[in-house]
């Protein structure tokens, strides 16, 4: 499966034409995060976003006196990291 069918599964982007999905998949790449690795931190510039083809990302915000609580669980088809398109990007 080439990048252009990998991106074309995921559901918030099937409106998008033949063309835009190869617009889009030209600048995409592949990456893996290992279990328990932090893809970003609550407050930090956005600098992408990202597609989630198979796992699961906890989404945590930090409460006083109680830590880290996970607010939402993303998992396949999903998208992480909307901020990066909106203002203030964070």
């Amino acid at each position: 499966m080439d990048q252009v069918e990998l991106i074309a599964d995921f559901p918030v982007l099937a409106r998008l034409s033949p063309g835009e999905l190869a617009q889009l998949s030209a600048t995409a790449r592949a990456v893996r995060f290992d279990a328990r690795e932090r893809v970003f931190s609550e407050g930090e510039q956005a600098e992408g976003c990202w597609l989630i083809h198979d796992g699961r990302v906890a989404l945590d915000v930090f409460i006083p006196r109680r830590g880290l609580v996970v607010v939402q669980t993303l998992g396949a088809g999903d998208v992480l990291g909307w901020s990066w398109l909106v203002p203030p990007y964070r």
